[in-house]
């Protein structure tokens, strides 16, 4: 069930087999009700997500007079990968907008991959950049606006 479900994920579409098999053995499933916030700015990164199905609501400075919404992920999406990869504290709260189920990968799993799966390491890695090189584009564009 799990195989079939990541098979439909962008990023694990084109793994081998074996490659998708043992992602599946390693996922957890979590569900979180509508309002559970379940990454927290600035904490340190163990895990990550792939969203499922329903939504999360990303937001910079929660509970703070500086509280802004960052934007809304359905399902597919990958959250909180960068902290992990990168080994750094969490940028953005994370919290359920609606009814959600993810799967997720905790940091022993995840090098455990990057030393057996290198394929699947390789994906996650691209994944990554892409994400990166996305949201730096973004931002870039937000301070040519705000500069005018």
């Amino acid at each position: 069930m799990k195989e079939q479900i990541l098979k439909q994920v962008a990023l694990f579409a084109s793994l081998p087999p074996d490659e998708l098999k043992h992602l599946a053995e390693i996922l957890h499933y979590r569900e979180f009700s509508p309002g559970t916030v379940f990454i927290h700015e600035s904490e340190i990164a163990d895990h990550f997500f792939i969203l499922i199905e329903g939504e999360i609501e990303v937001i910079k400075a929660l509970g703070t007079t500086n509280e802004r919404a960052l934007g809304v992920d359905e399902a597919g999406s990958f959250i909180g990968e960068m902290g992990l990869i990168a080994q750094r504290p969490r940028s953005a709260t994370i919290q359920a907008e609606a009814a959600s189920v993810l799967y997720e990968l905790n940091a022993n799993a995840y090098e455990t991959i990057k030393r057996e799966h290198p394929a699947l390491s390789q994906a996650l890695l691209g994944y990554v950049i892409a994400v990166m090189t996305e949201r730096l584009s973004f931002a870039n564009r937000l301070i040519g606006v705000l500069q005018r």
